[in-house]
């Protein structure tokens, strides 16, 4: 019986725990072969690619890289095997999240998380153009507030940043790779928050309620599709919070 090739390999930076696992197993689900890239979580990306190799026969690679410092993003594709070459895939998923005003983000907290949230992303877009074949596509994660709130103003200028980074990005790199992003809205608790957190920061939204991990997935779906016409495109999951 001839096998039927998957959708190839796609790189999901942030991978071992909550969003950019939950992302690597939707991939999975859908046939996709992954490099799985931790920042200091060892551990649980050795688990998941075991898990995912088990649940649905997935070829895993497992990758560290310090996205703080862009040079370690810059010689990540140089340590990926040739069996997962070319990627098709690059999900932008990393990021930090500080709480701090502006006169309380110092030099060393600015450079830090634009680092890690736009100038290691970008570092790898460019080393992902660089190797696709026709037709890949790059995801962006983007924070789906508009209207940002003062106290996390490092974290808000970077992901600004990426948005306007991933228009720019889909024209340049058109017609042979899309750029798209999902914007998120609250589907996770920071890990420092309470348990109430995401009722009281969902409680105000068109649609009452946190996000769920299958509906970033769907999402993910739709613009992964070769009938999504579309790119420099960017989907909320937010539960209407980009309208506030």
């Amino acid at each position: 019986m001839e096998t039927i090739p998957g959708p190839g390999t796609a790189l999901v930076t942030g991978s071992a725990r909550r969003i950019g696992a939950a992302i690597a197993n939707h991939l999975a689900s859908r046939g996709w072969d992954l490099v799985l890239h931790y920042g200091s979580s060892a551990q649980e990306a050795a688990q998941l690619a075991t898990q995912l190799a088990a649940q649905h026969g997935t070829r895993c690679f497992v990758v560290s890289a310090d996205l703080a410092n862009p040079q370690a993003a810059e010689c990540l594709f140089a340590r990926i095997p040739p069996q997962f070459l070319p990627l098709r895939l690059l999900i932008n998923n990393a990021a930090v999240f500080p709480q701090a005003p502006m006169a309380k983000t110092d030099l060393g907290l600015l450079e830090w998380t634009l680092n890690i949230n736009l100038v290691s992303p970008l570092v790898l877009c460019r080393a992902f153009a660089a190797q696709a074949p026709e037709g890949a596509s790059i995801v962006n994660l983007l924070d789906a507030l508009v209207r940002p709130i003062p106290g996390r103003f490092a974290y808000h200028v970077s992901k600004a940043a990426l948005r306007q980074a991933t228009r720019l990005l889909a024209r340049e790199l058109a017609p042979k790779i899309k750029v798209n992003a999902l914007a998120l809205g609250p589907v996770l608790a920071p890990e420092a928050e309470d348990d109430g957190y995401l009722d009281r920061m969902t409680a105000r939204l068109p649609l009452p309620r946190p996000g769920r991990l299958e509906e970033i997935g769907a999402a993910l779906d739709l613009l992964l599709s070769a009938d999504f016409h579309s790119t420099g495109a960017e989907i909320p999951v937010d539960g209407g919070l980009h309208l506030l």
